[in-house]
């Protein structure tokens, strides 16, 4: 399975630091467990979303980000296919295609 960090390398770069030194890496407790998860991926409510301090940083390493910079809609694909144009592709891009004549 491809961990949420390889999708956030795609989108914005990889950073020279690494994820646990981050402003936007949380911690959460769910039950006994101590759980890490990600402000700018989103997803605190899914295992798939958890996070890894030692992960290398994508580049909006150490930017305050308010709300989950990747669509739902991306990770789904992410998950089931892996990197594919369509993930890093832009929201609400339309796609022709071009009829060919032979």
């Amino acid at each position: 399975m491809s961990k949420p960090i390889e999708l956030m390398h795609v989108y914005f770069g990889e950073n020279k630091n690494t994820c646990g030194t981050c402003c936007n890496l949380v911690e959460v407790i769910r039950g006994r467990k101590k759980l890490r998860k990600c402000k700018a991926y989103g997803g605190f409510h899914s295992s798939k979303a958890d996070w890894a301090k030692k992960w290398v940083a994508y580049g909006l390493y150490g930017e305050h980000v308010p709300q989950p910079m990747v669509s739902d809609t991306a990770k789904q694909i992410f998950y089931r296919v892996g990197i594919t144009q369509e993930v890093i592709g832009c929201d609400g891009q339309m796609e022709m295609e071009a009829e060919h004549d032979r």
